[in-house]
């Protein structure tokens, strides 16, 4: 059985358990798609299929890590979560407040890209953070390779505050595909908090990292540790 095939096997089992009929809904399909592919590739590891993450683009033609840091500035953490050589893309995470949000340049993810990507981050908070609360990450899909065109919710392409249509965050950000959460223990600087924050697959080619702080204190005020990165998952087929 092919990747392919098993993918669509686990969809109709997953469509057959959950009985849904609301198929209008994009984001009911995608999750069911979502769970379909990261099913079949699991099954895959270490049998006819391998899972390929973070290898290096120039050996074996696997997508690059995306970085998303303040590599203009200041990134130089002491545990760095890059991998190979990354496709940087810049962000500045600093003293962004509670409540606040901050968006990324617009990253070209490759005409090679992964079909799906595992987010992880390291975040500093100035002050100490109410356990529970979370730092959530959102990608903006764009079609275009133009900074500024072709966006949802009002993103801009560039690093920059983001506060969606007319300062409406909480309104804006649906029109944005949610990534996962860091849920934040109580440690203030100079701990910095690594998370797993999920797995998601990329509509379009570009887009942009959309980080909304609601950990209760506000991002350090340097960016030395923050770092978020994308690891490419790609169903890679081996010969028997």
């Amino acid at each position: 059985m092919t990747f392919d095939e098993l993918a669509l096997a686990i969809t109709l089992k997953l469509i057959d358990k959950t009985g849904v009929r609301e198929w209008h809904e994009p984001e009911l399909r995608e999750s069911i798609t979502l769970a379909a592919l990261e099913m079949a590739a699991a099954l895959y590891t270490g049998s006819a299929m391998a899972t390929s993450k973070t290898l290096v683009a120039a050996m074996d033609g696997t997508p690059a890590q995306i970085s998303f840091a303040d590599h203009a500035n200041d990134f130089s953490p002491a545990n760095n979560l890059e991998v190979g050589t990354p496709t940087d893309c810049q962000i500045s995470l600093a003293s962004v407040s509670n409540a606040a949000a901050r968006q990324s340049a617009k990253v070209d993810l490759g005409a090679t890209r992964g079909l799906l990507y595992s987010v992880r981050a390291a975040i500093e908070i100035a002050a100490t953070p109410t356990a529970g609360n979370t730092v959530d990450f959102y990608w903006a899909p764009s079609g275009n390779a133009t900074a500024g065109t072709a966006n949802p919710g009002n993103v801009s392409g560039s690093d920059a505050a983001y506060t969606g249509y007319s300062s409406n965050l909480t309104a804006t950000l649906p029109q944005l595909q949610y990534i996962g959460s860091m849920v934040c223990t109580a440690q203030a600087t100079t701990t910095v908090q690594y998370a797993e924050v999920g797995t998601f697959m990329p509509r379009e080619r570009y887009g942009s990292l959309v980080v909304v702080n609601n950990s209760g204190a506000a991002i350090h005020s340097d960016d030395v540790e923050c770092n978020v990165v994308f690891d490419p998952i790609v169903p890679q087929g081996q010969a028997t």
